[in-house]
């Protein structure tokens, strides 16, 4: 049986907005101050509620970085589908272009994604690599690539992606820690890097195909 602690689920709507006040707190902690100073007594002040209250819902701060990771990753993988639309898509390498661009074009604008993503120091860092939001980067590329091209009949695909998700976000992690805010070095050897690896399960991309046309129609279009 497993004793570790879980943050606690809102149900009621007072709750619900209680715990977006307390992650928007933390965010204005991070933008202002950086992810260290953001400590459940520092989030409650901003917050506005006593120390209980966060404590209610979040028994220990990490879980309020991770809901924040969460917040994060849901409006950025969201949007992976529509910047496909808006490229000319010709290959799966180009799929994976598109998803590091997005990546890097949100964490360049949102300092808060970029810090608790890809930024922060010790004990955190890896939170977000070894999280199941890894799983969401990966999950983006199977059904992006899976959309276009046929690629059931590929042996252990779920952990081929998740490897690739590693590349994708270890890359990032690198290139935030040495760039203000990215190292375009280093996002140019990962996407390198993600592109051969790739290659060696699905192929020469320029081999494969080119995409359903009604795929690439943008939504409102269909």
């Amino acid at each position: 049986m497993s004793l570790a602690k879980e943050p606690r689920q809102p149900v009621q709507k007072r709750s619900k907005e209680r715990v977006q006040k307390i992650l928007d707190a933390a965010e204005e902690i991070i933008r202002s101050e950086g992810w260290g100073a953001a400590s459940s007594h520092a989030i409650a002040r901003q917050a506005g509620v006593p120390p209980a209250g966060v404590y209610h819902f979040f028994p220990d701060r990490f879980m309020i970085y991770d809901a924040l990771v969460a917040r994060k990753s849901y409006v950025m993988t969201a949007c992976f589908r529509t910047r496909i639309t808006q490229f000319d898509v010709k290959s799966w390498a180009d799929i994976v272009d598109v998803v590091i661009d997005a990546i890097a074009d949100y964490c360049a604008e949102d300092e808060v994604a970029r810090e608790l993503s890809f930024g922060c120091d010790g004990e955190f860092s890896t939170r977000w690599s070894s999280s199941t939001h890894r799983d969401d980067v990966a999950d983006v590329l199977s059904t992006l690539i899976a959309s276009i091209y046929d690629i059931e009949d590929i042996d252990g695909r779920a952990l081929k992606f998740r490897l690739a998700a590693d590349f994708i976000l270890t890359g990032f992690t690198q290139s935030v820690a040495k760039g203000d805010p990215l190292d375009e070095d280093i996002l140019q050897e990962m996407r390198e890097a993600v592109v051969a690896y790739v290659s060696t399960w699905i192929g020469d991309p320029a081999c494969i195909g080119t995409p359903s046309a009604d795929f690439l129609q943008p939504s409102n279009e269909k």
